[in-house]
């Protein structure tokens, strides 16, 4: 059996309802975040996070760099007290 018209049409109205809640929902916990970000992290939109993302990145990978540096020095250090060639 097809749906009646009133029925299809008591069934869009029921997915826009549901589709309009879901969107209050959704913009309520953007607000959160974005009060949350502003408050954690001094940052007042999503690109800021998303530069500083990238800066903190860059910042780990430099740490990173110089942590293997520093740890292969260290063994060479080892090394020439050990007498290793």
């Amino acid at each position: 059996m097809s749906k009646s018209i009133a029925d299809k049409i008591k069934a869009a109205q029921a997915a826009v309802t549901n589709a309009r809640q879901k969107r209050s929902e959704l913009e309520g916990r953007r607000k959160q975040l974005m009060e949350r970000l502003a408050t954690d992290h001094r940052l007042s939109s999503v690109k800021e996070a998303n530069e500083r993302v990238t800066e903190l990145e860059a910042q780990q990978q430099d740490k990173q760099e110089q942590l293997d540096s520093a740890v292969e020095a260290l063994d060479d250090l080892m090394s020439d007290l050990r007498g290793d060639e």
